[in-house]
């Protein structure tokens, strides 16, 4: 039996309904969690940040806000998915009057610096590998043409031989 055919407008309407529907949930969903951020912190709230045109970062999505009376207000950008009880975690991974937030980071840096430096000293040994099995390949080489290129492969043929033939 052949499906039901829909003008385009409709399937239109419908798909822009469902968008409505899935941002005035999401807006809901800010505003409980704003009240949260309010209970933590007056001056914290959540904005939506719209796609910048000078900036790197397009993705429109929800920034938590610190409101700084006399200066800049300060700004978290949180990953474009649905608002939940990980904003929190967020929030509480980026204070820096945290002692324990602070060891941890200093941790983490410390790790990354320490992989970079593996990292270094591995291209180093690799770089220096490379160079032995040269060396050891050019000593291989008959005479003593080491690793200089030989142009002498196709000689001349000698006075009195016949020159190769070629079939």
């Amino acid at each position: 039996m052949p499906g039901l055919l829909l003008p385009r407008s409709y399937a239109a309407e419908e798909l822009n309904r469902m968008q409505e529907a899935r941002v005035d949930e999401e807006f809901h969903e800010a505003e409980r969690w704003n009240r949260e951020l309010k209970r933590i912190d007056r001056e914290l709230s959540l904005v939506w940040v719209g796609e910048q045109p000078f900036s790197s970062q397009a993705a429109e999505r929800f920034h938590i806000r610190k409101r700084v009376p006399g200066g800049l207000d300060g700004y978290i950008p949180l990953p474009p998915r649905p608002l939940g009880p990980w904003l929190l975690d967020t929030l509480r991974e980026a204070d820096m009057w945290d002692e324990r937030v602070r060891g941890e980071r200093r941790t983490r840096e410390g790790k990354i610096e320490e992989a970079k430096r593996r990292a270094l000293a591995l291209e180093e040994e690799q770089s220096e590998d490379e160079a032995r099995l040269a060396v050891r390949a050019a000593k291989r080489l008959r005479g003593d043409s080491g690793m200089q290129v030989r142009t002498d492969l196709k000689r001349a043929p000698q006075k009195g031989q016949p020159s190769p033939s070629r079939n």
